[in-house]
């Protein structure tokens, strides 16, 4: 398992706008660096459930880790993600 106070300690949560089929959605992302490496997950919140956990496969592609058939919300949701630390 996992210390939540030290991943939001390294890595503070932040929020991002989607905008699907006309909607705005509000996301709360939660970053989760492991230590030692050069590797992220982001844990994804809406209204407070949690949707999933999406990871960065290469530069520009993302996935989620259980749900492969969204890889296009994962990929909006990266997106996002990646304008987030520019």
């Amino acid at each position: 398992m996992f210390d939540v106070e030290i991943i939001l300690a390294e890595a503070p949560p932040f929020s991002v706008t989607l905008e699907i089929s006309r909607r705005e959605t509000e996301l709360d992302i939660v970053p989760h660096w492991f230590s030692g490496e050069n590797f992220c997950s982001f844990y994804i919140f809406q209204a407070g459930n949690e949707l999933g956990t999406i990871n960065s496969t290469d530069i520009n592609e993302w996935e989620w880790l259980t749900e492969p058939d969204l890889k296009w919300l994962a990929q909006l949701i990266g997106n996002e993600i990646d304008w987030h630390y520019l």
